[in-house]
């Protein structure tokens, strides 16, 4: 039976599991409070139970149970099926409008000073105070390895990067929009978001969202009808949303290149006009598949100049060039960042191998006045245009096919030792000296 209860109290406070947008907050009046389902794409409400009046917040431990700070002072447990509550301490006659379960296991309520509580034997630790002048507007939120709280201080309405351990060294992150009372947390793989309920003694509330990467706030939802005391979602809490991309990996001209040898790089022609999140970083590929650039990446470059591989890459083949962007895995762009950007364009390059000629003849011995042919054997692309040396000086002869000959005469009264020797050659693509 024990086992059949853990299960319900799952399925009741996880509704990931159904795909629902589903964070949860508390109502706030002096007569009586409730636990809320609130649907973030819907922007609707559903009760899930009544929890002490007067609750100033909440949040959800692992288990199922709900833990709130009400009259300031007192915290509490709720069991969403019976609606049962449960004492479990009460703190140093210091107010208290925020509270969070830690990742340690225990929870945190926070004011002016920080106090950590064992929810099994409500032991009470004070954890100390924020800088001079800072206070809790309500809450605090725990995501991805951050303890983020809502927290007045003589620098207006800030977000902040809680220290539990010391509060005096928290940091703050940037500007709120107004006061919150309530928050929960979306760790979304793209675009993690803070959820922050809006304290209004006058209905309805706003709901805003925070972009964790972009540090950028909007409205969410702008219709609940109720006054708005807290707010949690599980920590670790994630499900599936529309996560716009900013990340854009610029542009490349559209060129094609042909290079000679394998000593020839090439560079990129990147014209800029990247977007970068402050996780990415920008990288130029070479490539071989224009049909999937991701899945055929030779080369990823932080400089744009790039060279021939013989061990990927081969000679007279055509390959792509362009950039990409994304997430930095060890210096690399991670393939397989959800918000993976690649250029709109790609130029492409082709390394051609330089021309050859080789030289063989049938009769070594020519006899003085007489002329021998002397074969030429080439690779590359016809046409070829070879200058050589003989005993008759330099020449320079055009070839339509990748063989011919070459007719050398020895000059009159020339005895001994008959040399040719290539001085340059150029096929349709490359020249070689």
């Amino acid at each position: 039976m024990k086992y059949l209860h853990f299960l319900i109290i799952l399925y009741v406070l996880q509704p990931s599991k159904v795909e629902a947008q589903i964070v949860y907050a508390s109502t706030f009046t002096p007569q009586t409070s409730q636990v809320l389902k609130v649907n973030l794409e819907t922007c609707t409400t559903a009760p899930l139970v009544d929890i002490p009046a007067g609750t100033l917040d909440m949040c959800i431990a692992p288990n199922g149970l709900i833990y709130v700070v009400h009259s300031a002072i007192q915290i509490e447990s709720v069991d969403t099926l019976t609606g049962t509550i449960t004492p479990v301490a009460t703190l140093p006659n210091i107010a208290a409008s925020g509270l969070e379960w830690g990742e340690d296991g225990f929870l945190y309520a926070i004011s002016a000073f920080i106090f950590k509580i064992n929810p099994t034997t409500g032991v009470v630790q004070n954890m100390g105070q924020f800088p001079a002048g800072w206070v809790s507007t309500g809450e605090l939120v725990y995501l991805n390895g951050i303890y983020y709280g809502a927290m007045n201080t003589p620098q207006g309405w800030k977000l902040v990067d809680v220290n539990l351990n010391n509060p005096a060294a928290s940091a703050i992150i940037t500007n709120m929009v107004m006061p919150f009372a309530g928050g929960a947390s979306i760790n979304h793989p793209t675009c993690p978001k803070l959820i922050w309920f809006v304290y209004d003694t006058t209905p309805p509330s706003e709901v805003w969202e925070y972009d964790v990467n972009t540090q950028t706030w909007e409205v969410a939802c702008n219709n609940i009808p109720f006054i708005i005391g807290g707010g949690d979602s599980p920590n670790d809490y994630s499900f599936p949303f529309s996560c716009p991309c900013t990340t854009n990996a610029g542009n490349v001209t559209t060129q094609s290149f042909n290079l000679c040898g394998t000593s020839s790089t090439v560079t990129v022609p990147f014209t800029g006009g990247q977007i970068l999140d402050a996780d990415d970083i920008l990288r130029y590929i070479l490539f071989e598949d224009l049909s999937d650039p991701a899945g055929s990446i030779l080369s990823q470059s932080a400089a744009a100049v790039i060279g021939f591989d013989g061990n990927t890459m081969v000679i007279g083949q055509t390959y792509y060039l362009g950039s990409i962007a994304g997430n930095n895995l060890n210096g690399l762009v991670a393939l397989d960042d959800p918000c993976l950007d690649l250029s709109d364009d790609f130029a492409q390059v082709t390394w051609l191998g330089l021309p050859t000629v080789s030289f063989s003849i049938a009769q070594n011995d020519i006899c003085a006045g007489e002329c021998q042919d002397v074969a030429v054997t080439f690779t590359g692309s016809v046409p070829f245009n070879l200058t050589y040396n003989s005993p008759l000086g330099q020449q320079t002869q055009i070839f339509g096919t990748n063989s011919g000959v070459v007719s050398i005469c020895p000059p009159a009264g020339f005895l001994g030792l008959l040399t040719v020797e290539a001085i340059s050659l150029t096929d349709a693509n490359c020249i070689c000296e």
